[in-house]
């Protein structure tokens, strides 16, 4: 693996670490993330959404795999608001 490769991210030490100053936290963020961002924006499915050519079958069954995250996420918020002790805990 390479440096580039987002396989090798690793989260920083958190002793060792700075905390960013107020304003700077966003900055950071995608600072660090920037090889993981290249490799999303990079992949060939992200490349071919963009330029217009994926294959109707592909998207197709990217829309059932997203329904499927989606609908299993939904349930997931549910479940955990009904544990929350208020309602304005649920809210958030």
């Amino acid at each position: 693996m390479t440096r580039d490769d987002p396989r090798a991210l690793r989260a920083p030490d958190a002793a060792t670490t700075p905390a960013p100053g107020a304003g700077e936290f966003c900055t950071q963020a995608w600072s660090d993330a920037g090889a993981l961002v290249e490799a999303i924006v990079g992949h060939p499915f992200n490349q071919s959404l963009a330029r217009g050519d994926l294959p109707r079958d592909t998207f197709m069954h990217y829309l059932a795999q997203d329904w499927s995250y989606l609908d299993g996420f939904a349930r997931v918020l549910s479940a955990a608001a009904t544990l929350s002790p208020t309602s304005q805990d649920a809210a958030v």
